[in-house]
């Protein structure tokens, strides 16, 4: 070997080391592999429930960092409640054109024209999960499996009752946690992250804290209870302080395994914070809240001094935080002062992703990747529209929409239900009306307004899907567990009549009280997909004083009867096996309606399922105890 060949060798080497010195410090994102996403959501956690944004009683380290190593958008709005925030996160379209209307009476369906952002992000090669909340469809042929998600650990409804120990469902099976529901959500988040590690993901990590019930580990309750606050108020906060270290444990597992700098992480709330002087809690009078008034008390709480809570479509009740952190890609500490939406999310990620955009329904919603890529932008001239009502509901399938919750945002003007205009440039807290010196812009916005309505549902009439019956192991809505046969949700029933309204066991809605009028009854509209003979099998209470009323169920020329039997108070409930109906395949009606009454009231119905004769139902599922060590 020459000296010149040793020299060339030499000069070789170095340069060799000088390039991968310098390829070493170059962000690992400009490899051609798309970075991953994670979308973190949690449930009823209001504006000012995060230190960062001024409450210096609640601890949020972690999420504090999440915004300071990252971008903040000020003004980041939602809806004012839970499934219709997530149909217009996962769509990026206004959740009245999705088909989701409400949370609960059937209208919380997606429908399977959207294209979600799992959808979108799965062809594109990522694999995607959603651990935790669904609320937008519970039955399976409506549930994240077929929206795009290849994985699912977590509940179909829109809340449960316990969060210890408590019964999941893991790809359709059922999955028992042994640990608060919290650090289970955030332990399955982990497996995932860990096991995709090598490929592009989507996780839409969608935690439940802190909507009710009010439950937390002691060591954070004692946390806030030692600050002073009240035994509820402490709960609240030490939920958040809980989900905030889950949300560390995961910050520091991308740190570990090398992918900060090729995830997005994004931060928000799905509506504002659920108070005991929120609207929502006002109108509900029954006796079974009432007996549960002391986990309301006391839990009223900094809100960054916006006006409302959930439900409403103040700025209290509207405005979530924001924050999204993609380490080398997004200028750390930045603020937005722009007015961005839920409908934003999914053009912005995809745009950040370098997806294409699916082939589907137009979206409403506006990439905001160029705004968060420099950390500057002026807000545009645009107009943002907010409307929360509970649908009218009828013995048939159709539901109509009143219009009386509703908000029109179009630059620093704001109205509210006609009636009220604010300037939020000037008054952020919503304090000073200004409708009576500004009839022209209230004139512009409501026509805005109702141009918008009139399109996002035609005719403000839309169709309740009906309860597909497949077969499909439905868990219940009160406990989550799984027993065999489709569940006719209570909740998507027609009640005909004036007695019959909706009740609650604990939290949930999960029964239909009041039926003292033999004249009343009930109908589900139901949609057989497997053809057979079906067991009915009824969950009721009945006091001994007002037993033996003779009920029929019919559904098209099948039809049984029973007597309904007591049980030892209204409120004790009885699984009982009443007949069996022969159902056809198709659209058909499903009655349950009173032929005599000897008491003052028949009985309150707690859950009915339909067990298909033939079908096998494990006893007991290889996925039948999640504990944290199986693979998702």
């Amino acid at each position: 070997m020459t000296s010149r060949t040793v020299k060339s060798m030499g000069w070789t080497a170095t340069l060799l080391a000088v390039v991968f010195a310098v390829v070493g410090f170059l962000p690992k994102t400009h490899s051609s592999r798309r970075p991953n996403v994670i979308l973190i959501l949690t449930d009823d956690q209001g504006y000012g429930d995060v230190g960062i944004h001024g409450n210096d009683i609640l601890r949020t380290p972690n999420l504090d960092r999440l915004a300071r190593e990252g971008v903040r958008i000020k003004e980041f709005y939602v809806t004012p409640l839970c499934a219709t925030t997530r149909a217009s996160l996962l769509t990026g379209r206004y959740n009245q054109r999705t088909g989701v209307l409400w949370p609960f009476l059937g209208a919380e369906v997606l429908r399977h024209r959207e294209v979600t952002l799992a959808e979108a992000l799965k062809t594109a090669g990522y694999q995607t999960a959603l651990i935790g909340k669904w609320h937008l469809g519970r039955y399976g042929k409506y549930g994240p499996l077929t929206h795009g998600f290849d994985e699912f650990l977590g509940f179909r409804d829109g809340m449960i009752d316990d969060y210890f120990d408590t019964p999941l469902e893991h790809n359709g099976l059922p999955a028992r946690i042994s640990n608060y529901i919290t650090d289970a959500l955030t332990d399955a988040a982990l497996r995932f992250v860990e096991s995709n590690r090598s490929r592009p993901f989507f996780l839409f990590l969608s935690y439940n804290a802190p909507h009710i019930p009010n439950q937390v580990p002691l060591k954070y309750e004692q946390e806030y209870t030692e600050k002073g606050l009240s035994p509820h108020l402490a709960k609240v906060y030490g939920m958040i302080t809980c989900l905030d270290d889950g949300i560390g444990r995961i910050l520091e597992a991308l740190k570990k395994l090398d992918l900060e700098e090729n995830t997005i992480v994004v931060f928000l709330s799905d509506n504002g914070p659920q108070m005991e002087s929120s609207r929502q809690m006002q109108q509900f009078r029954s006796r079974e809240w009432r007996r549960m008034d002391a986990m309301w008390k006391g839990v009223g709480r900094y809100n960054a001094n916006l006006r409302g809570e959930k439900a409403t479509v103040y700025e209290g009740g509207i405005r979530s935080p924001f924050f999204a952190r993609w380490v080398g890609q997004l200028p750390a500490g930045k603020t937005l002062d722009v007015a961005a939406s839920h409908i934003d999310l999914l053009p912005t990620l995809l745009d950040l992703c370098e997806v294409p955009f699916p082939e589907g329904p137009a979206l409403d919603g506006r990439s905001l990747a160029p705004a968060l890529k420099t950390g500057r932008g002026e807000a545009p001239v645009r107009t943002l529209f907010f409307w929360s009502d509970a649908p009218k509901t009828g013995v048939g399938p159709r539901l109509g929409l009143n219009r009386r919750n509703y908000a029109v945002r179009r630059g620093p003007w704001k109205l509210v239900g006609g009636k009220e205009l604010f300037d939020l440039s000037r008054d952020p807290y919503e304090q000073k009306n200004l409708a009576e010196l500004q009839p022209g812009r209230v004139k512009e916005l409501q026509e805005a307004f109702d141009r918008w309505a009139r399109e996002v549902v035609p005719n403000e009439d839309l169709v309740r899907l009906p309860v597909p019956v497949t077969g499909e192991d439905t868990p219940s809505i009160m406990s989550n567990l799984f027993r065999g046969g489709t569940v006719i949700d209570i909740a998507w029933a027609r009640l005909h009549g004036q007695g019959l309204r909706y009740g609650y066991d604990k939290l949930i809605r999960d029964k239909i009280t009041g039926w003292q009028d033999p004249n009343d009854f009930i109908r589900w509209h139901l949609d057989v997909e497997r053809e057979g003979r079906y067991e009915v099998i009824l969950q009721y209470g009945c006091g001994v004083a007002d037993a033996g009323s003779r009920i029929r169920i019919a559904s098209g020329d099948a039809r049984i009867e029973f007597v309904v039997e007591p049980t030892s108070a209204v409120d004790v409930w009885r699984t009982q096996g009443v007949g069996f109906l022969d159902l056809k395949p198709g659209l058909t009606t499903l009655d349950i309606r009173v032929l005599s009454k000897p008491g003052k009231s028949v009985m309150d119905l707690h859950e009915i399922r339909l067990r298909r004769v033939g079908d096998i139902w494990p006893t007991a599922p290889a996925d039948t105890r999640w504990n944290g060590t199986k693979e998702i």
